[in-house]
């Protein structure tokens, strides 16, 4: 859907990746990049800001006999005192050949998303798993611009886009029908044959036996909904999603279950590599 609304906004492509999506004076930046691309962008984030990881993750990744108190002081001359390359490159040089052993743990334990996708820290794929997307930036309106430019052209109606009159998008054709006031006879008119059905039927969403108000078309496809079930975005709607393991079942409608709570990462890097140069700061306190 949200790719689907970039089609009526402004794309301005940037470097590296980067694209600006504009909405109605709202914008949102993102970075898209294939699976390989992205593992090496974590890998230049992870030599960026090696110096905010746990001191004893990356004693991990070092020999034997270097200790996490060792490598807590190189940290903290990497974040506070002078010569802070040196000490970055001093734990870069204790890592070692074992680096991308650490870039892969890092992105096993917390996610690409955590490094590339700044806004939300999430990964969504797209392009059939070979592309991956990520918020790196998006203004307060945006979403609210998001829903507007992917909902259907009839003023006050919530639902989604797939018919196209005279210009403009619509859900169903009796909005296009209504927003042109078009009449049987017109050119343009989109003839509806069981919309006065619907009125005497119930609503086709499982379950619920509210009186049908109106219908939604999709190609030879015509379904009644309720009031509230017809306001549904047409892309989220239940009947628009297939799946084999409801598609014959006569239980109980199960809510999509929600994602397993993400546990707590082992460090957590800030979210766009800082600056070295030298701050007064005092050193944190390291648990």
């Amino acid at each position: 859907m949200l790719l689907r609304a970039a089609v009526r906004s402004q794309i301005v492509v940037g470097e590296d990746g980067h694209f600006t999506v504009r909405l109605d004076g709202a914008e949102a930046e993102f970075l898209v990049m294939t699976g390989a691309e992205a593992d090496e962008a974590v890998a230049q984030y992870v030599r960026d800001t090696i110096q905010h990881f746990t001191p004893s993750f990356i004693a991990k990744h070092t020999h034997s006999s270097v200790t996490a108190s060792v490598v807590k002081v190189l940290c903290e001359a990497a974040c506070y005192f002078e010569h802070a390359d040196q000490a970055v490159d001093a734990l870069l040089e204790l890592v070692g050949e074992r680096f991308d052993d650490f870039v892969a743990e890092a992105i096993a334990v917390d996610g690409r998303g955590h490094f590339l996708g700044s806004y939300d820290g999430t990964e969504h794929e797209h392009g059939n798993g070979n592309l991956r997307l990520y918020l790196v930036d998006k203004d307060s309106g945006f979403e609210e611009a998001r829903r507007h430019a992917a909902s259907c052209d009839l003023e006050g109606c919530r639902g989604g886009r797939a018919f196209d009159v005279r210009g403009l998008t619509f859900c169903s054709p009796s909005c296009g029908n209504e927003h042109w006031n078009l009449q049987p006879g017109d050119s343009d008119h989109w003839p509806s044959d069981s919309s006065s059905d619907a009125e005497q039927g119930v609503c086709e969403e499982r379950h619920c036996n509210e009186p049908a108000v109106d219908t939604i078309a999709w190609g030879a496809l015509d379904m009644a909904f309720c009031a509230y079930h017809y306001e549904v975005e047409w892309a989220d709607h239940p009947e628009n999603r297939h799946s084999d393991s409801d598609s014959d079942s006569d239980g109980e409608w199960e809510e999509d279950a929600p994602p397993p709570p993400t546990p707590p990462p082992m460090y957590s890097p800030p979210r766009s590599p800082p600056s070295r140069s030298p701050s007064r700061s005092p050193p944190p306190e390291y648990g």
